[in-house]
């Protein structure tokens, strides 16, 4: 048995509970007990259960559903190396996958599932299941009795994602599950059933698959009616604030496509109208339906069709593969957060999600900056979601970034183009946290990708930001090089004008040597309107120029020359010189203030020991005068 909806008291189960009794009474075993949202299967080693459900007399909640079967528990254990046949009726069996208990580097077990009624399919409902890493180990199902059948899925935590029923098109099933680690514990609790394939349905009273939490693989034809005619099927969801996608994975055992229609899906509304839904092209080629509902009808069009169905979640409407479009300014930055802001899920992006926004430039030679950090996933585990940045208006763009898998994401990129698409892609596992990107425009003169060289002679160049004396960009950053073609030489920098925001979070750092040093040395930075000078100790001095995403000014100017070292100048020395004189100014400063209230003080102290003297008591006959 297992609750299916739970809604109770849930402050460490002090009241509201429901207690499973493994045999007719209170003094048996306990099985299980239940309170706020737990749906933790219990399996009696009986045929007799006791169920106590207990409230107090305080909060009243909204209470539980509760799910009980009759199951047969067989002899389901692992064999190396031979096939264990169970037989399958009316009654479910508990299929308990662990691995065989003398693990070898490969090991194999494999389940032949054969029911009783040939008119009778398999279903396998995965009640619970650990984490599989495919450099461990994999399952397969096949739709057959053996390994030589059509394989329908095979899975592992870095492919396909685990399901909550498995609705196999045809009358056996063949289970094959390998570790190829001998560490591996992964384990796997199913449920065994069979449902009739032929049933009294119609287009109004068509059979009902409910779609949990995990996704569910149907093989269509769901069923056949009495006169041979393929079933529709009802696919509804009771989860609130959800609606339902459909993958087409496979037709007639061949990948399906995008330009064949291969199911009819209608959803009806609250007034009664029924609308059909139109698929939507991934950008792998394969065929989804991103549904309006969470209950439609699917009608297969072709013999043999395989989908898998899902939940996603109606907080995200931009997140069904549609794309949305907006313009990077270039006075500010257009944040584009997953999930969206004023989500109440703010800290957790959501799952089965499929995120495309194409940002373009203000003009049409603009290119556009993207700055993206985010938390994927739970650190030291795999991640399937991922960010994908191309270098146009489509996915068929060149790739500028791929997060592939990543728990981390920090990137900056510059577009060669005007466009840059962001795609965000979620599966079905837990997700972990937010991603947040950054756009804006950035004029084709200050286009900068790389790392930009600069030749240094004898004579002085003048290198600027870029649109110098005009704003920069915000949410910029360019890497600048001076080289000298003679290794004798070193490079001599003055910053001749500066004025970046006074709060230093726009800045020019200044290293010694040149872009291939893998621990440049960091001779200095600017910001606000300081105006050093630097002197490297080599041919080679590069900048590294960064604005953030607020206010901005109007740049820098900043003057370079080659020539061989001066022996009254420091390497390194003229690079402190600006900051010197302003420490020692400050240092002066703050002496002149220092003396200032010490007189201060001295002052007012003898002002106030002179005036109570002047107003001290003096005893009769001593200078004073009574009457």
């Amino acid at each position: 048995m297992h609750v299916g909806r739970s809604a109770l008291r849930d402050d460490g189960c002090p009241d509201d509970v429901i207690t499973a009794y493994d045999g007719p009474g209170e003094e048996s075993a306990v099985l299980h007990t239940w309170c706020g949202r737990d749906k933790t299967v219990g399996v009696s080693t009986g045929s007799r259960v006791l169920v106590v459900f207990i409230a107090n007399r305080q909060l009243r909640y909204r209470g539980f559903a509760l799910k009980y079967s009759l199951v047969t528990l067989s002899s389901t254990s692992c064999r190396e190396g031979k096939v264990r046949t169970i037989p399958l009726d009316n009654i479910p069996v508990i299929l308990d996958v662990q691995p065989p208990s003398q693990k070898r580097l490969d090991s194999t077990c494999s389940w032949r599932l054969v029911p009783d009624d040939s008119k009778r399919h398999v279903v396998l409902d995965l009640e619970t299941y650990s984490e599989l890493d495919c450099s461990s180990g994999n399952f397969s199902i096949y739709d057959g009795l053996d390994s030589s059948s059509p394989e329908l899925l095979t899975w592992c935590a870095r492919r396909t994602q685990p399901f909550s029923s498995f609705f196999l098109p045809g009358s056996h099933a063949f289970l094959v599950f390998r570790w190829l680690s001998a560490s591996s514990s992964s384990s796997f609790r199913f449920i065994v059933r069979t449902r009739p394939s032929s049933l009294m349905c119609n287009d109004t009273e068509p059979p009902l698959v409910e779609v949990k939490h995990l996704p569910v693989f149907l093989g269509l034809p769901f069923a056949k009616n009495t006169s041979g005619d393929n079933c529709p099927v009802r696919i509804v969801s009771h989860h609130r604030g959800v609606t339902l996608r459909v993958d087409v994975l496979e037709t007639d055992g061949q990948p399906a496509g995008c330009d064949v229609s291969f199911l009819d899906v209608v959803h009806e509304d609250a007034d009664g109208n029924i609308t059909k839904d139109d698929p939507r092209c991934t950008a792998d080629g394969q065929t989804v339906y991103w549904l309006k509902a969470n209950s439609v009808i699917l009608s297969p069009a072709w013999n043999l069709t395989k989908v898998l169905i899902r939940v996603v979640p109606l907080e995200n409407p931009e997140c069904q593969g549609r794309v949305t479009h907006d313009t990077a300014p270039s006075d500010e930055v257009l944040v584009i957060t997953q999930p969206p802001s004023g989500v109440s899920r703010s800290l957790q992006y959501a799952n089965n999600a499929w995120c495309r926004y194409l940002v373009s430039g203000e003009r049409e030679t603009d290119h556009v900056t993207a700055r993206v950090t985010g938390e994927m996933c739970e650190q030291f585990h795999f991640c399937g979601d991922y960010v994908r940045l191309y270098d146009g208006n489509s996915t068929d763009s060149p790739l500028l970034y791929d997060s592939g898998g990543d728990n981390h994401i920090s990137v900056y990129i510059t577009s060669r183009t005007r466009y840059v698409m962001m795609e965000i892609w979620t599966d079905d596992r837990d997700n972990y946290g937010f991603v947040r990107a950054e756009f804006n425009s950035v004029p084709d003169n200050a286009f900068c990708q790389g790392v930009i060289t600069l030749k240094a002679t004898r004579e002085a160049n003048n290198l600027t930001s870029v649109n110098y004396p005009n704003y920069y960009p915000v949410n910029y950053l360019c890497h600048y090089c001076i080289t000298s073609d003679d290794n004798n030489d070193i490079i001599y920098a003055d910053v001749l004008d500066a004025d970046l925001t006074y709060t230093c979070l726009d800045f020019v750092e200044v290293y010694d040597g040149n872009a291939d040093d893998p621990d440049p040395h960091l001779l200095g930075r600017f910001c606000a309107q300081s105006k050093p000078s630097y002197v490297s100790s080599g041919p080679s001095m590069c900048l590294l120029f960064r604005s953030d995403a607020a206010m901005h000014g109007k740049g820098w100017l900043l003057s370079y020359r080659a020539g061989p070292p001066q022996e009254n100048v420091d390497i390194g020395t003229s690079a402190m010189r600006a900051t010197t004189v302003q420490t020692a100014v400050l240092g002066v400063l703050l002496a002149l203030v220092t003396l200032g209230l010490i007189t201060t003080v001295i002052v007012t102290f003898w002002k106030t020991r002179s005036s109570k003297s002047n107003h001290s008591y003096h005893p009769p006959g001593q200078g004073e005068t009574t009457t």
